[in-house]
Order: structure tokens, then sequence, then C-alpha cells
């Protein structure tokens, strides 16, 4: 059994904060608002979700794999790798059905942590559910094509095997 950790969320960069650090809060109670805080560009918010230890940016993990989707919608989830098992970082990815085009890319390095039960290295949130075809290309080259059906209200998983 993989041992349980406390969850943490960080939130940034807020005009309004009305949460204390440790406050139990409820699904759909307001603990802030957006704002420009700190050094922002301009009011937005930088959200964080941590693993074991609130303090240390190592337990940082990808807040997408942390919120569940619209009811209609879905993530979509997956390891992007080389034929010879080395992650592929870095590389784009796109997804397309119909008028919905959208673009990720592959954690590029170490700084980005991979859930340890998933070993995923790319997520792309909020797809209306349905078919897609998903497509890596190199160096101006198509490497990879695939249809996927992003399940709604939930995970879908895509493992992307690139030749080296």
């Amino acid at each position: 059994s993989a041992e349980q950790l406390p969850v943490f969320t960080l939130y940034g960069h807020l005009s309004y904060v009305g949460a204390q650090a440790g406050q139990v809060v409820r699904t759909g109670e307001m603990i802030g608002s957006v704002g420009a805080s700190g050094i922002a560009r301009g009011p937005h918010l930088h959200f964080e979700v941590r693993v074991g230890d609130p303090f240390s940016f190592d337990a940082t993990r990808n807040p997408e794999l942390w919120l569940h989707p619209y009811p209609t919608q879905g993530v979509l989830v997956g390891r992007l790798t080389y034929a010879d098992g080395t992650a592929a970082r870095g590389i784009a990815l796109r997804v397309i059905a119909g008028e919905v085009v959208r673009s990720t890319y592959s954690y590029t390095d170490e700084t980005v942590h991979s859930d340890p039960q998933l070993g995923e290295n790319f997520s792309m949130g909020d797809l209306p559910s349905g078919y897609y075809v998903v497509t890596v290309t190199l160096n101006g080259v198509e490497r990879f094509s695939q249809s996927v059906y992003v399940q709604p209200d939930q995970m879908t998983w895509l493992d992307v095997v690139l030749p080296k």
C-alpha cells in the first residue's frame, strides 16, 4: 500500500484572503479573491498542490491531476517517451476535435514533478468529452498520431512512444 501523505494547496497573488492556513474549508466556500499581489503582471491566480511538505517546491504536483473535471469534460493525462523508455521532455502535443484545438508540452525537466503513482509527464484539462486526434510533431515531421476518446467526468490515460 502506498504511504498516505497530507495534501496542501497554495493560492498566490490574492487581493483578499478569506481563509487561514490549516483551516478546513467546504466545497464552494469563498477563500479569497483573485488579485495581483506579490510579483505579478496583472490579476491571476497562482494555484499549487503540494503533497507531503507544504514548504517544499519538490513536493509540488500538477494541479490538473487534483481538480475534478466538469461533468461534460475530461482530463487527458499520459506519458510521452522514446522507444528506449527515456522521457521525451519539452515535446509539443496537440489534440484536435472539430473546432477544439489544444496544445501542451511534456514536462521539460525534473523540476516539474510527476505523481509517483502515475508517472505522467503531460496533462491537458478541461477538454470537452469526445474523440480527439492526438499528434506529436518533431522538427516539422509528424511522429505520432492516434485517435483517443476523452471520457467525461474523469481522467483518460495515453501512452505515447516516439521512435528515437
